[in-house]
């Protein structure tokens, strides 16, 4: 299992990392290709992300998972990021997912990919990968009829697709997520442990979810 390096949470500080990195990534290979997470937490970057106005031209956008509802639902992850950070999805490559089987063939075509935005759920969770529950598999996707909590279907990317990047970030505030934390780093098995990226793991926590760690 692969430790996460942590930081503190400061979106401001975490949007101007985004940007420079999509910089090396344009430099090295034409285009920055970046998984989005959603929930609360990640959407205060996204928003900082607007504010900065990236050139974002070459970026390439994917989501790590999306609940199974209507494009422009309100409880959909990319209605979202497309409400948070307008200007920037209208300049880049967007790809919100629409169909589980259309995702699986778009991913195969894309990865790897670059950077990968991950929260973490009470229970340990990641994207929509649950601890105990069932899964229907593609090649890149998995299909979730009984999520935890509404709606109970979901669709997300695996954890080894979720691998095949050179960075993954991780976003933990509140002291709700203390438990699942301590968890993690205790080396427990949880969704979230399954994610080994490449070359980096960072998690950008407050002292809210790790009282103990000293930034």
């Amino acid at each position: 299992m692969k430790m996460p390096e942590i930081m503190l949470f400061k979106p401001e500080q975490i949007a101007e990392k985004i940007i420079a990195f999509s910089r090396i990534c344009i430099e090295k290979n034409g285009l920055f290709r970046i998984v989005l997470a959603g929930g609360n937490t990640p959407k205060q970057i996204y928003e900082m992300l607007e504010k900065k106005s990236p050139n974002s031209k070459d970026w390439e956008i994917f989501y790590g998972d999306e609940r199974d509802l209507p494009i422009g639902d309100l409880e959909r992850n990319s209605t979202m990021v497309e409400k948070a950070m307008p200007q920037l999805i209208a300049k880049a490559a967007h790809f919100p997912i629409l169909s589980a089987h259309d995702y699986d063939k778009l991913v195969s075509q894309k990865i790897p990919f670059d950077l990968v935005l991950l929260g973490i759920g009470e229970d340990g969770h990641t994207a929509s990968i649950f601890p105990d529950k069932t899964y229907s598999y593609l090649d890149y996707v998995q299909i979730i009829d009984d999520a935890p909590k509404p709606p109970l279907h979901r669709i997300s990317l695996t954890a080894k697709t979720l691998n095949s990047t050179a960075q993954t970030w991780v976003f933990a505030t509140g002291q709700s997520k203390q438990n699942a934390l301590k968890q993690w780093v205790n080396g427990e098995k949880l969704p979230i442990a399954e994610i080994e990226p490449r070359e980096k793991l960072i998690l950008f926590s407050d002292q809210a979810a790790l009282p103990n760690q000293r930034f």
